[in-house]
């Protein structure tokens, strides 16, 4: 009689990126270990067959939502840092999209700060930090097990899911 493998599906919504990286990482240790592995970017569909699913990030949102619909456990390693932080200080704008950072440098131009009142500031970038605050409470309350980074990360994600 032939041992049935464990299969596992990882999912990372970018490539390239951190998240991909550790993806790929988990990834060759799993398959080391003799866990069968299939890996995905931005496809949330999961086949018939997977006996977990490891998601990483809360933007992997719609996969998790497939595999709990499905019955299958979900792992999620968090990767958060909601951009709130990101809009506050104005550093690591790699982790911003064009618009963001376009609305973002118009914000603390002198043309900006005298145009721009706290409404459209709270409306535009505090939808967005909501948005993804709200993504990711769900993706955290869907999971079985989260894998933080780190101490503060596992902080931040604590945050937001209270």
């Amino acid at each position: 009689m032939k041992e049935q493998r464990l299969k596992v599906l990882l999912v990372a919504s970018t490539n390239p990126g951190g998240q991909w990286i550790q993806s790929v990482k988990t990834a060759e240790s799993l398959k080391k270990l003799g866990v069968t592995v299939e890996h995905r970017v931005s496809d949330w569909n999961v086949p018939k067959g997977v006996d977990l699913v490891h998601a990483f990030s809360s933007a992997c949102l719609p996969a998790v939502k497939v595999a709990k619909k499905r019955g299958v456990p979900v792992v999620v390693s968090p990767i958060f840092w909601p951009k709130t932080d990101y809009f506050r200080q104005f550093v690591q704008e790699t982790f911003l999209t064009l618009w963001e950072r376009a609305v973002i440098k118009l914000r603390h131009s002198v043309l900006g700060k005298m145009r721009l009142d706290r409404t459209f500031y709270s409306r535009g970038i505090g939808a967005l930090a909501h948005t993804q605050i709200e993504q990711a409470r769900e993706c955290f309350s869907l999971a079985d097990f989260l894998l933080p980074n780190g101490e503060s990360e596992m902080e931040m994600v604590k945050k937001v899911s209270l």
